[in-house]
């Protein structure tokens, strides 16, 4: 389990995967449900229940987040926010889980005589609606994601605008005080001795302005370098 949550961008990723790894999961729980019917086998049964478990697992995971994967339910509620969860493939998905979780119960008490139809109608469920519902929902994970890059992309651009037009700023008035202290110094020299206290005064603030031109200039050069 992990401490806490990990960035909104990470954690769609990670339901990107998951997301995939569901349509994996429903052909598992197809091929395993068919051999458990038509071969009695019950490591078949097995892996049917655990592929159904793993599946829910997920699907919770994309409703409403999870603390032991670390993603925030934010991130689930994004989704539902951008539509990426369309009502009409929860609804197919959901319908899916109910008829599987059923199967998985009529396999495990009643046996696998009385599962065959109702276990061929689920495999072409699954064929025909599932794998079309988990695979938009994937694309609009996706989607989700590219916005929230774009959203953070655009953020950034304009947090670097803000701060190259500060330094520039700055630079100016640093050039500004620059040339007052030069005046400064040239009129303490006009006023010979009694100009000498004013004249270190004027040489402090040009060298601060000299220090405050640097910074500018260094803060100016890793901008245009991570622009």
């Amino acid at each position: 389990m992990q401490d806490k949550d990990i960035p909104i961008e990470d954690a769609l990723s990670s339901l990107i995967n998951l997301s995939g790894k569901m349509r994996m999961l429903s052909h598992r729980l197809a091929m395993a449900g068919l051999q458990a019917v038509h071969a009695g086998d019950r490591r078949a049964v097995a892996l049917y229940k655990s592929a159904l478990t793993e599946f829910e697992e997920i699907w919770e995971t994309l409703r409403r987040g999870s603390p032991a994967l670390g993603i925030p339910k934010e991130a689930a509620l994004l989704l539902a926010q951008t539509g990426a969860l369309p009502r009409e493939d929860v609804e197919t998905v959901s319908r899916f889980l109910r008829e599987a979780q059923q199967m998985a119960l009529t396999l495990e008490e009643k046996g696998r005589s009385t599962c065959g139809n109702s276990f061929s109608e689920l495999v072409y469920f699954v064929a025909e609606d599932v794998l079309g519902a988990l695979n938009r929902i994937t694309e609009g994970v996706g989607q989700t994601l590219k916005g929230c890059l774009e959203e953070r992309s655009e953020k950034e651009r304009q947090s670097r605008d803000t701060m190259l037009a500060a330094a520039r700023a700055v630079s100016e008035v640093s050039a500004k005080v620059k040339l007052i202290s030069l005046n400064a110094t040239i009129e303490a020299a006009h006023a010979g001795d009694s100009g000498k206290g004013f004249a270190v005064i004027a040489s402090e603030i040009r060298s601060l302005s000299e220090d405050a031109a640097h910074s500018t200039a260094q803060i100016m050069k890793h901008l245009d370098h991570t622009g």
